[in-house]
């Protein structure tokens, strides 16, 4: 739903922006007011929290990626533990022609 929302937004912008009789005017009122309220303070505020927020996700990735390597290790040691565990059991279980 919230996808669908989305979608509808972003294209009703784009509409509206690109709009070929008075998107040209309307594009021009936005950077006319972006200009008036963005100023080099704010946008080093906004590189400031994109690097914030890119060292939050390469740490989150890297603690993921440890601990998913982690359980992939330990699912492998199992499987081969409890494999040759399987072998020397059938191994003397089966009857031999003696």
């Amino acid at each position: 739903m919230n996808r669908i929302l989305l979608g509808v937004v972003i294209g009703a912008a784009l509409a509206y922006f690109l709009d070929v009789e008075r998107g040209e005017s309307r594009r021009q009122r936005a950077a006319d007011f972006a200009g008036q309220y963005i100023n080099a303070d704010t946008m080093d505020q906004a590189r400031e929290a994109g690097r914030s927020t890119m060292n939050q996700a390469r740490s989150l990735t890297n603690s993921v990626t440890s601990s998913v390597g982690s359980q992939v290790s330990q699912l492998r040691n199992r499987r081969s533990t409890s494999g040759d565990l399987a072998a020397t059991n059938s191994s003397t279980l089966t009857p031999s022609n003696s």
